[in-house]
Protein backbone atom coordinates (compact mmCIF):
# COMPACT_ATOMS: atom_id res chain seq x y z
CA UNK A 1 0.00 0.00 0.00
CA UNK A 2 1.18 3.49 -1.40
CA UNK A 3 1.69 6.13 2.15
CA UNK A 4 -0.47 9.04 1.67
CA UNK A 5 0.69 11.90 0.04
CA UNK A 6 1.31 14.82 1.59
CA UNK A 7 -0.44 17.52 0.00
CA UNK A 8 -0.09 21.37 0.65
CA UNK A 9 -2.00 23.82 -1.05
CA UNK A 10 -1.58 27.60 -2.30
CA UNK A 11 -4.80 29.40 -2.36
CA UNK A 12 -4.94 32.94 -5.03
CA UNK A 13 -6.99 35.81 -3.48
CA UNK A 14 -4.55 38.67 -4.51
CA UNK A 15 -7.12 40.04 -7.54
CA UNK A 16 -8.84 43.29 -7.74
CA UNK A 17 -12.17 41.72 -8.77
CA UNK A 18 -12.09 44.41 -11.59
CA UNK A 19 -14.91 42.68 -13.17
CA UNK A 20 -16.84 42.65 -9.96
CA UNK A 21 -16.47 46.25 -9.17
CA UNK A 22 -13.11 46.15 -7.80
CA UNK A 23 -14.66 43.97 -4.83
CA UNK A 24 -12.79 41.41 -3.54
CA UNK A 25 -14.81 38.63 -4.46
CA UNK A 26 -13.20 35.54 -2.05
CA UNK A 27 -15.42 38.00 0.28
CA UNK A 28 -18.73 37.12 -1.06
CA UNK A 29 -20.71 35.16 1.16
CA UNK A 30 -22.45 31.50 0.62
CA UNK A 31 -24.96 30.55 3.69
CA UNK A 32 -23.22 33.53 5.64
CA UNK A 33 -19.67 32.21 5.00
CA UNK A 34 -16.94 33.76 3.16
CA UNK A 35 -16.21 31.74 -0.10
CA UNK A 36 -12.01 31.79 1.03
CA UNK A 37 -13.13 30.82 4.46
CA UNK A 38 -15.33 28.03 2.84
CA UNK A 39 -12.39 26.62 0.81
CA UNK A 40 -9.88 26.56 3.52
CA UNK A 41 -11.70 24.12 5.30
CA UNK A 42 -12.48 22.16 2.19
CA UNK A 43 -8.80 21.79 1.90
CA UNK A 44 -7.86 20.91 5.65
CA UNK A 45 -11.12 18.76 5.72
CA UNK A 46 -9.47 16.47 2.62
CA UNK A 47 -5.89 16.65 4.40
CA UNK A 48 -4.05 18.94 2.53
CA UNK A 49 -1.53 19.81 5.69
CA UNK A 50 -0.10 23.33 4.50
CA UNK A 51 -2.58 25.80 3.09
CA UNK A 52 -0.68 29.35 2.00
CA UNK A 53 -3.20 32.32 1.09
CA UNK A 54 -1.61 34.56 -1.48
CA UNK A 55 -3.22 38.06 -0.80
CA UNK A 56 -2.48 41.46 -2.68
CA UNK A 57 -4.88 44.26 -3.22
CA UNK A 58 -7.73 43.75 -0.70
CA UNK A 59 -5.46 42.28 2.17
CA UNK A 60 -7.00 44.65 4.86
CA UNK A 61 -10.24 42.88 4.28
CA UNK A 62 -9.82 39.45 3.63
CA UNK A 63 -6.98 39.30 6.71
CA UNK A 64 -9.57 39.28 9.17
CA UNK A 65 -11.73 37.00 7.98
CA UNK A 66 -8.57 34.18 7.98
CA UNK A 67 -8.43 34.43 11.94
CA UNK A 68 -8.82 31.41 13.82
CA UNK A 69 -7.84 29.40 10.61
CA UNK A 70 -4.49 27.28 10.40
CA UNK A 71 -2.89 28.94 7.27
CA UNK A 72 -0.06 31.07 6.45
CA UNK A 73 -0.50 34.45 4.73
CA UNK A 74 2.06 35.47 2.03
CA UNK A 75 1.63 38.98 0.36
CA UNK A 76 2.15 39.89 -3.58
CA UNK A 77 3.72 43.67 -3.34
CA UNK A 78 2.41 43.52 -6.94
CA UNK A 79 -1.20 42.10 -7.78
CA UNK A 80 -0.99 43.71 -11.03
CA UNK A 81 1.60 41.73 -12.77
CA UNK A 82 -1.00 38.49 -12.62
CA UNK A 83 -1.83 35.63 -11.14
CA UNK A 84 1.58 33.64 -12.22
CA UNK A 85 3.32 36.17 -9.65
CA UNK A 86 1.11 35.46 -7.07
CA UNK A 87 1.44 31.27 -7.92
CA UNK A 88 4.58 32.27 -7.80
CA UNK A 89 5.13 33.31 -4.46
CA UNK A 90 3.03 30.58 -3.08
CA UNK A 91 4.75 28.14 -4.27
CA UNK A 92 8.02 29.40 -3.20
CA UNK A 93 6.49 30.08 0.37
CA UNK A 94 5.81 25.85 0.42
CA UNK A 95 7.71 23.19 2.22
CA UNK A 96 8.35 19.61 2.40
CA UNK A 97 5.24 18.01 0.27
CA UNK A 98 4.62 15.10 -2.62
CA UNK A 99 1.98 17.49 -4.29
CA UNK A 100 0.38 20.64 -4.19
CA UNK A 101 -3.09 21.95 -5.09
CA UNK A 102 -3.04 25.42 -6.37
CA UNK A 103 -6.70 26.79 -6.19
CA UNK A 104 -8.90 29.73 -6.55
CA UNK A 105 -10.76 31.86 -3.77
CA UNK A 106 -13.99 32.30 -6.00
CA UNK A 107 -15.44 28.77 -6.29
CA UNK A 108 -18.56 28.60 -4.09
CA UNK A 109 -18.76 25.03 -4.31
CA UNK A 110 -15.50 23.09 -3.91
CA UNK A 111 -15.80 21.37 -1.03
CA UNK A 112 -13.69 18.90 0.70
CA UNK A 113 -15.07 15.42 -1.04
CA UNK A 114 -14.21 16.99 -4.76
CA UNK A 115 -10.78 17.86 -2.82
CA UNK A 116 -10.81 14.19 -1.27
CA UNK A 117 -11.52 13.11 -5.13
CA UNK A 118 -9.04 15.20 -6.68
CA UNK A 119 -6.35 14.14 -4.86
CA UNK A 120 -7.23 10.46 -5.09
CA UNK A 121 -7.24 10.68 -8.78
CA UNK A 122 -3.75 12.63 -8.63
CA UNK A 123 -2.67 9.67 -6.51
CA UNK A 124 -3.95 6.92 -9.23
CA UNK A 125 -2.28 8.90 -12.05
CA UNK A 126 -0.09 7.23 -14.43
CA UNK A 127 3.72 7.04 -15.03
CA UNK A 128 5.17 10.51 -16.00
CA UNK A 129 2.42 12.62 -15.21
CA UNK A 130 3.17 15.41 -13.30
CA UNK A 131 0.02 18.34 -13.57
CA UNK A 132 -3.74 16.92 -13.52
CA UNK A 133 -6.66 19.16 -13.90
CA UNK A 134 -10.41 18.15 -13.87
CA UNK A 135 -12.59 19.06 -17.13
CA UNK A 136 -16.24 18.49 -17.01
CA UNK A 137 -17.78 18.30 -20.87
CA UNK A 138 -15.23 20.85 -22.91
CA UNK A 139 -14.77 22.99 -19.83
CA UNK A 140 -11.33 23.39 -18.07
CA UNK A 141 -11.54 23.26 -14.16
CA UNK A 142 -10.25 24.01 -11.26
CA UNK A 143 -8.48 23.34 -8.90
CA UNK A 144 -5.22 22.12 -10.66
CA UNK A 145 -2.87 19.67 -8.59
CA UNK A 146 0.68 18.45 -9.74
CA UNK A 147 3.82 17.38 -8.41
CA UNK A 148 6.95 18.57 -6.16
CA UNK A 149 8.88 18.25 -9.31
CA UNK A 150 6.84 20.26 -11.38
CA UNK A 151 7.07 22.93 -8.71
CA UNK A 152 10.61 23.02 -8.84
CA UNK A 153 10.51 23.36 -12.56
CA UNK A 154 8.15 26.15 -12.33
CA UNK A 155 9.95 27.97 -9.56
CA UNK A 156 13.51 27.68 -11.70
CA UNK A 157 11.58 29.32 -14.24
CA UNK A 158 11.15 33.05 -15.29
CA UNK A 159 8.96 35.61 -13.32
CA UNK A 160 6.18 35.06 -15.92
CA UNK A 161 6.09 31.05 -15.81
CA UNK A 162 3.62 28.92 -14.21
CA UNK A 163 1.60 25.72 -13.76
CA UNK A 164 0.05 26.57 -17.29
CA UNK A 165 3.14 27.36 -19.15
CA UNK A 166 4.42 24.25 -17.84
CA UNK A 167 1.80 22.37 -19.17
CA UNK A 168 1.86 23.85 -22.29
CA UNK A 169 5.59 23.16 -22.60
CA UNK A 170 4.84 19.66 -21.47
CA UNK A 171 1.54 18.45 -23.03
CA UNK A 172 2.87 14.75 -22.80
CA UNK A 173 3.10 15.07 -18.88
CA UNK A 174 -0.56 16.50 -18.06
CA UNK A 175 -3.58 14.45 -17.35
CA UNK A 176 -6.96 15.74 -18.10
CA UNK A 177 -9.19 14.06 -15.60
CA UNK A 178 -13.11 13.72 -16.83
CA UNK A 179 -15.34 14.46 -14.08
CA UNK A 180 -19.38 14.99 -14.39
CA UNK A 181 -19.34 17.08 -11.23
CA UNK A 182 -19.45 21.17 -12.15
CA UNK A 183 -18.53 21.76 -9.01
CA UNK A 184 -14.98 22.37 -10.77
CA UNK A 185 -16.13 24.36 -13.33
CA UNK A 186 -18.57 27.27 -11.44
CA UNK A 187 -16.32 30.26 -10.43
CA UNK A 188 -17.95 34.20 -9.76
CA UNK A 189 -16.06 36.66 -12.18
CA UNK A 190 -18.98 39.21 -12.50
CA UNK A 191 -22.45 40.48 -11.47
CA UNK A 192 -24.05 37.85 -14.23
CA UNK A 193 -22.17 35.19 -12.86
CA UNK A 194 -23.76 36.03 -9.69
CA UNK A 195 -26.92 35.99 -11.03
CA UNK A 196 -26.86 32.82 -12.71
CA UNK A 197 -25.36 30.79 -9.72
CA UNK A 198 -28.46 32.15 -7.73
CA UNK A 199 -30.99 30.58 -11.00
CA UNK A 200 -29.22 27.33 -11.14
CA UNK A 201 -28.53 26.70 -7.56
CA UNK A 202 -31.44 28.23 -5.79
CA UNK A 203 -29.07 30.09 -3.35
CA UNK A 204 -27.39 33.59 -3.56
CA UNK A 205 -24.17 34.87 -3.17
CA UNK A 206 -24.01 38.04 -0.64
CA UNK A 207 -21.54 40.73 -0.54
CA UNK A 208 -20.49 41.69 3.29
CA UNK A 209 -20.82 45.37 4.30
CA UNK A 210 -17.27 45.18 4.96
CA UNK A 211 -16.62 44.48 1.41
CA UNK A 212 -17.82 47.44 0.30
CA UNK A 213 -16.55 50.69 1.09
CA UNK A 214 -18.58 53.61 2.22
CA UNK A 215 -19.49 57.00 -0.18
CA UNK A 216 -19.44 60.26 0.92
CA UNK A 217 -21.98 62.11 -0.90
CA UNK A 218 -21.42 65.09 0.47
CA UNK A 219 -24.07 67.11 -2.39
CA UNK A 220 -27.22 64.99 -0.79
CA UNK A 221 -25.21 65.16 3.01
CA UNK A 222 -25.33 61.48 3.48
CA UNK A 223 -22.78 58.68 3.58
CA UNK A 224 -23.94 55.62 0.71
CA UNK A 225 -23.31 52.07 0.42
CA UNK A 226 -24.32 50.29 -2.54
CA UNK A 227 -25.01 46.51 -2.20
CA UNK A 228 -26.11 44.06 -5.18
CA UNK A 229 -28.01 47.54 -6.87
CA UNK A 230 -29.73 48.68 -3.49
CA UNK A 231 -28.88 51.96 -1.07
CA UNK A 232 -28.10 52.06 1.97
CA UNK A 233 -28.16 55.61 3.49
CA UNK A 234 -27.20 57.78 6.27
CA UNK A 235 -28.04 61.13 6.32
CA UNK A 236 -26.85 64.05 8.05
CA UNK A 237 -27.26 67.68 8.71
CA UNK A 238 -24.59 70.00 9.91
CA UNK A 239 -25.26 71.93 12.68
CA UNK A 240 -22.57 74.52 13.30
CA UNK A 241 -19.86 72.36 14.40
CA UNK A 242 -22.01 69.41 15.34
CA UNK A 243 -22.70 66.80 12.98
CA UNK A 244 -26.27 65.64 13.28
CA UNK A 245 -27.22 62.01 12.14
CA UNK A 246 -30.27 62.26 11.25
CA UNK A 247 -31.92 59.01 9.64
CA UNK A 248 -29.96 55.54 8.98
CA UNK A 249 -32.11 53.49 6.08
CA UNK A 250 -31.25 49.92 5.09
CA UNK A 251 -33.71 48.00 2.69
CA UNK A 252 -35.17 44.92 4.25
CA UNK A 253 -33.81 42.76 1.94
CA UNK A 254 -29.85 43.72 3.18
CA UNK A 255 -30.68 43.93 6.96
CA UNK A 256 -28.87 42.02 9.33
CA UNK A 257 -25.74 42.17 7.26
CA UNK A 258 -23.70 44.90 9.04
CA UNK A 259 -24.76 47.70 6.73
CA UNK A 260 -26.04 50.01 9.02
CA UNK A 261 -22.71 49.56 11.52
CA UNK A 262 -20.67 50.36 8.47
CA UNK A 263 -22.48 53.70 7.60
CA UNK A 264 -23.00 54.70 11.42
CA UNK A 265 -19.21 54.02 11.33
CA UNK A 266 -17.90 56.24 8.72
CA UNK A 267 -20.10 59.22 9.60
CA UNK A 268 -18.34 58.89 13.39
CA UNK A 269 -14.92 58.58 11.80
CA UNK A 270 -15.76 61.69 9.70
CA UNK A 271 -16.88 63.98 12.40
CA UNK A 272 -13.85 62.94 14.32
CA UNK A 273 -11.55 63.81 11.78
CA UNK A 274 -12.80 66.91 11.24
CA UNK A 275 -12.84 67.71 14.51
CA UNK A 276 -17.13 67.90 14.90
CA UNK A 277 -19.43 66.78 17.47
CA UNK A 278 -21.87 64.48 16.76
CA UNK A 279 -26.17 64.80 17.50
CA UNK A 280 -27.66 61.06 17.40
CA UNK A 281 -30.88 62.08 16.33
CA UNK A 282 -31.53 58.69 14.61
CA UNK A 283 -32.16 56.32 17.30
CA UNK A 284 -29.80 53.84 15.79
CA UNK A 285 -26.80 56.32 16.14
CA UNK A 286 -27.58 56.14 19.58
CA UNK A 287 -27.40 52.75 20.10
CA UNK A 288 -24.46 52.47 18.22
CA UNK A 289 -22.90 55.21 20.39
CA UNK A 290 -24.05 53.79 23.55
CA UNK A 291 -22.60 50.02 22.64
CA UNK A 292 -19.05 52.02 21.66
CA UNK A 293 -17.86 53.64 24.86
CA UNK A 294 -14.92 54.93 22.53
CA UNK A 295 -17.41 57.00 20.44
CA UNK A 296 -18.82 58.82 24.14
CA UNK A 297 -16.28 61.58 23.40
CA UNK A 298 -17.64 62.63 20.05
CA UNK A 299 -21.31 63.53 21.62
CA UNK A 300 -21.98 66.69 21.75
CA UNK A 301 -23.05 68.72 24.68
Amino acid sequence: MKPALRVAAVLLAAGSGSRLGTLPKSLLQLDAEPLIRRLVRALQAAGVQDVVVVLGQHADLIEPVLQGLAVRRVHNPRPGDGAVSSQRLGLAALASFDAVIVALADQPLIDAADITALIQAFAQRGAGVGVLYPQVDETRGNPVIFSAAVCRDILAGPADFGCRQWQEANPQHVLTWLTPNRHYVIDIDTPEDMQLFEHEQGRALRWPAAAVPVFHNLASSRFELQIEGQLSRCDYRRDGDALALVHTGVPSALEGRGIAASLVGAALAYARSEGLRVRPVCSYVAAYMHRHPETADLLAP
